[in-house]
């Protein structure tokens, strides 16, 4: 899984995540949950909200400033709002 999907699923679900939820939810390691955390986290494209330390949870404003998930987009672009 790539970091953007990772982001793009966060985004879409709207919730906070752990690295544990993460790997649930998109049936990878939590070894590379932690690992997309931390780069969306870094990333200058994404704008996150995060609580602190210990049991750190990571959100997903936007994405490249855009603050729905491209699902969303498309949907919105091929059935209008609902």
């Amino acid at each position: 899984m790539l970091t953007n999907e990772a982001a793009e699923h966060m985004q879409s679900q709207g919730g906070f995540y752990t690295a544990a939820k993460l790997a649930n939810e998109t049936s990878i390691s939590a070894k590379e949950a932690t690992g997309l955390l931390y780069n969306i986290r870094q990333g200058k494209k994404y704008q996150t909200d995060e609580t602190s330390l210990p049991g750190r949870e990571v959100k997903v404003i936007t994405i490249n400033g855009n603050k729905q998930s491209k699902a969303n987009l498309w949907h919105l672009a091929m059935f209008g709002a609902a």
